[in-house]
């Protein structure tokens, strides 16, 4: 992985192209992030392989310069080869985003706070000696975080970015669970769950969660 993130960190410097390297007061920033991983099957072999997309349009103002506030709606679609366990989840945030130029390379790396409210679906197959069912769990999750990048210029009025996992985040979670197409002899059940959290989703394992963005500069002279 190590190997990965040296890869596209030199790729990005290799295409980078000249610029004022700078996000300027008044800018405005239109684009959006895209997300893609995946598993294999699960080791007791309860559920086939998961694909996992999610896409973040989102809209921010630069109130000065390299320093952005912004908006953010999410779509994450989780597909199983269970079509039963497929989930899907919305969501909506503001962030606050600050940029360093790195020289006039059009190379930058930022941190991003952000404070977000998300609907999240969850399915799994649950199995035992009296038959088995469906657990589905939805969760109203409200969490506020910190996310390093990088960006380039890629044009004067096009930057690609490269955001990574949660450097740490803390929230507060609901959640909703009941059973659904049983076959045991167990009668259906629902229960809630509170939860407060924090932890941190940031190490090299995870840079093959790639999440990229591309973003269009209005107002760049």
């Amino acid at each position: 992985m190590v190997q990965k993130f040296t890869l596209i960190a030199t790729l990005f410097a290799c295409i980078s192209l000249t610029s004022k390297s700078q996000i300027e007061k008044g800018n405005v920033l239109v684009g959006g992030n895209l997300a893609f991983n995946s598993t294999t099957r699960d080791p007791a072999g309860l559920s086939g392989p998961t694909s996992g997309l999610s896409i973040s349009p989102s809209v921010a103002w630069a109130c000065k310069n390299n320093r952005l506030a912004g908006v953010l709606l999410t779509y994450r679609h989780t597909g199983n080869e269970n079509k039963e366990l497929n989930t899907n989840s919305y969501g909506a945030g503001v962030f606050l985003r600050q940029y360093k130029p790195l020289g006039k390379s059009g190379f930058y790396v930022f941190a991003q706070e952000s404070l977000n409210y998300n609907n999240n679906e969850y399915r799994q197959f649950v199995s035992g000696y009296s038959g088995s069912y469906i657990l589905k769990s939805k969760a109203d999750d409200i969490s506020t975080g910190i996310n390093p990048g990088f960006a380039f210029d890629l044009t004067n009025k096009v930057q690609l970015e490269l955001l990574l996992n949660n450097l740490v985040s803390l929230g507060y979670s609901q959640t909703k669970s009941s059973s659904i197409f049983n076959t045991s002899g167990i009668p259906p059940f629902s229960y809630k769950e509170h939860s407060f959290y924090i932890n941190s989703d940031f190490n090299l394992d995870q840079l093959s969660n790639i999440n990229v963005g591309v973003k269009f500069i209005l107002g760049k002279k």
